[in-house]
């Protein structure tokens, strides 16, 4: 059930970012998800190489407890992914100064 929810904190984050900078939320939301899946692969991958190159006999079999283990590095993921992206699209914003819209702003904060 935390899955779940993370699941839906992380695509809600993106989703409003990506509605932001007008562009597509759900591709976005998707691509903030995947990012959690990547940071937590990435976790895993790790530490099965630690594992067999130091021989850390971890117990594989306590899911529960490497799934824990995994949310911060899943949670990481997903923060490089957002600020990697927040910054790209800071620098695509081009506004014109022109006497109608000086003082507005095409972002909404």
């Amino acid at each position: 059930m935390l899955g779940l929810l993370l699941l839906y904190f992380v695509w809600k984050r993106f989703a409003d970012l990506a509605k932001r900078f007008k562009k597509s939320r759900r591709k976005n939301g998707w691509l903030g998800i995947l990012a959690y899946f990547g940071g937590g692969f990435t976790f895993v991958i790790l530490i099965s190489l630690l594992d067999v190159l130091l021989e850390l006999n971890i117990n594989w079999d306590n899911n529960t407890a490497l799934n824990f283990i995994a949310i911060p590095f899943g949670i990481g993921g997903c923060y490089i992914l957002y600020i990697f992206l927040e910054k790209k699209w800071n620098k695509e914003v081009q506004t014109t100064e022109t006497i109608d819209n000086i003082g507005q702003s095409d972002i909404e904060a």
